[in-house]
């Protein structure tokens, strides 16, 4: 089976790197934040792989929280932006095969991680 990578985190398949995604999902009551670090930075780099990042990321990522259904029986997640704006993102969007450029991007923030958190 083919390994999957969520930012340096590497995982034995697409499944298991979706079962830790849901672990964190789950781990949390709807409308709480994920205020576990680990959780925190698993996520930023999830959310990288998002097709619409960009968009998504906005002005800056301040937490992660777990948004309602909006449709179906299912919650998900949201982003809390710096300027205080919310978005929801599709995890299983983040999920999907990345794109060159998205590998690249992934690449250059897992190198300049220490420089960044200095």
């Amino acid at each position: 089976m083919p390994k999957f990578w969520i930012g340096a985190r590497e995982y034995p398949s697409k499944k298991a790197a979706q079962e830790a995604v849901r672990d964190v999902l789950y781990g949390y009551s709807v409308g709480s934040i994920v205020d576990q670090e680990a959780h925190h930075l698993l996520l930023l780099d999830l959310l990288d792989l998002h097709e619409e990042a960009d968009a998504k990321i906005g002005v800056g990522v301040e937490a992660f929280a777990i948004a309602p259904p909006l449709q179906g029986p299912y919650p998900g997640f949201e982003v809390i932006r710096t300027d205080g704006t919310r978005i929801d993102f599709s995890y299983l969007a983040c999920l999907k095969p990345p794109s060159y450029r998205q590998q690249v991007c992934s690449a250059m923030r897992v190198e300049v991680k220490d420089d960044v958190s200095a």
